[in-house]
């Protein structure tokens, strides 16, 4: 099945709706858009995911399914909780598992969901002498050219036949398992998001005091007493995360909160400054002018316009 969103809240809801936690923030300025394509067979799933904006993607595994991501790269950029991304590197993502990405430019990804007794019992099959120990947490796998080159030969065909055969995702869990085993050997091979350096910590740390505090006024100093660092090394951690300064990412967090709020609104009893005010924003006169900018769209069109 393929479809192509041109909103982000659209695109939210429909992956929210097939079962996935999901919860994305449009960083970047400029209309959205997204093409998904999505197969389903042998009680396993492929997803593959265009993006064309600069995004913040929150996201957790799917309960009683292991979880693998492809990037796609092309020109873009994207990281996982603060490590950078390949095209020749996975992400593991064990069931009900926390991740944070963050995209910039064309970026597509592809994810395999596979049931969680499927996959160990494809591990107990390929090493049925060893007691394998996978990680807990969301894992980033960096690059093996030549399992990548297979996976890739596996799932090229699904595309071109619409197809997810159970033969497929049976060649598709013996080269991921291979990869995972070879990596079990090279610990500097994989980094777990919970140790992948200060200055993400110090970064997701900022995060969270804006996320608390995005409605109120918030200065720099603020964020520098949180996260216990100065502002030179806040403004190095937190761009080299988010790839934007940290006042821009508050500026866009409420852009995000006011459309969100704009889009679930009933226009009969709801004023787009109430909205803007309610969620931080203070200097009216060029709320309008930056979220055209930043959507593509008036905040008036966002509040009347009927979504699917």
């Amino acid at each position: 099945m393929s479809e192509t969103f041109s909103a982000i809240e659209e695109l939210e809801g429909a992956l929210q709706s097939a079962g996935y936690d999901v919860d994305y923030r449009q960083i970047g300025k400029g209309a959205f858009s997204s093409e998904v394509e999505t197969f389903v067979g042998a009680d396993s799933v492929l997803a593959s995911v265009r993006f064309n904006n600069h995004l913040q993607i929150g996201a957790q595994a799917t309960q009683g399914f292991v979880g693998i991501i492809l990037p796609n790269l092309g020109s873009g950029k994207a990281a996982m909780c603060g490590t950078a991304l390949d095209d020749e590197g996975i992400v593991f993502l064990p069931p009900r598992s926390e991740m944070e990405f963050v995209t910039s430019g064309r970026v597509k990804n592809e994810t395999v969901l596979i049931p969680e007794a499927k996959f160990h019992a494809f591990v107990r099959a390929l090493a049925p002498s060893q007691t394998w120990s996978f990680p807990k947490v969301a894992t980033v796998y960096q690059a093996n050219p030549l399992r990548h080159a297979q996976l890739r030969q596996v799932i090229s065909p699904v595309y071109r036949n619409g197809c997810l055969s159970a033969e497929t995702v049976s060649s598709l869990l013996t080269t991921l398992v291979l990869w995972l085993i070879d990596a079990d050997a090279s610990p500097e091979s994989k980094s777990t998001q919970w140790r992948n350096g200060s200055a993400a910590t110090i970064a997701r740390r900022a995060e969270t005091f804006i996320e608390n505090e995005y409605q109120n006024t918030i200065h720099l100093n603020d964020l520098c007493v949180h996260t216990g660092v100065g502002l030179r090394t806040l403004q190095r951690c937190f761009a080299s995360y988010f790839q934007i300064s940290p006042l821009e990412y508050i500026k866009t967090r409420r852009l995000n909160e006011v459309r969100r709020a704009l889009v679930n609104a009933d226009h009969s009893d709801c004023t787009v400054t109430s909205v803007a005010m309610k969620n931080g924003i203070s200097h009216l006169g060029r709320f309008s002018v930056e979220y055209r900018a930043h959507f593509g769209e008036s905040p008036s069109k966002t509040l009347t316009e009927k979504r699917p």
